[in-house]
């Protein structure tokens, strides 16, 4: 335990290197230690390092350090199947993920998967909604489906948000290119 809270001080400091051979040293096999030798591996940019010792790990943390390392060395596959995996359990703490997940297939150009994550994402997350649906809207936006994307955006601009502003912008936009 105390050994943990070196390693944690050593990641804090960043002495990533020194957390690496401490942890070595000592051949840290729980979770926890685990969790705390990928991410100095991961703030020392050696993400596959970190993939191997986050793989089948079951922190919240360790699956979140595990997607964001996948993504960096550009396994799209396995991120994608991870957030899958991850929805299928319910795991309701890693909204950031999902949507990354969403906007990664949309720039892909693959559409119809990132409006299908979205739409199960409202589900999965009801306290985001907003974020979810301005996703949408976006979705449409570049998509040229201007119609589908200004009634999104009315919808957002009648709520009591503190991003009115950007909708209203983003809805004034879609009518110019409606010819509006």
């Amino acid at each position: 335990e105390d050994i943990k809270k070196v390693l944690a001080r050593l990641l804090e400091n960043g002495n990533y290197a020194q957390a690496v051979s401490l942890t070595e040293a000592i051949n840290v096999k729980d979770d926890e230690g685990r969790y705390l030798l990928a991410r100095a591996y991961f703030r020392l940019r050696q993400y596959r390092e970190a993939i191997k010792i986050l793989s089948g790990i079951s922190l919240t943390e360790g699956k979140y350090l595990l997607a964001q390392s996948l993504v960096r060395v550009k396994e799209k596959e396995a991120f994608y199947k991870l957030i899958d995996e991850l929805a299928r359990e319910g795991k309701k703490d890693l909204f950031s993920l999902h949507i990354l997940a969403a906007e990664m297939k949309r720039r892909e150009g693959d559409y119809a998967s990132a409006g299908a994550m979205l739409q199960s994402m409202l589900d999965l997350y009801p306290e985001k909604k907003e974020e979810i649906t301005w996703s949408q809207a976006w979705l449409n936006i570049r998509q040229k489906r201007f119609r589908d994307a200004e009634k999104i955006l009315t919808g957002l601009t009648s709520s009591s948000s503190n991003n009115r502003d950007k909708y209203f912008f983003w809805l004034a936009k879609v009518k110019k290119y409606q010819g509006q």
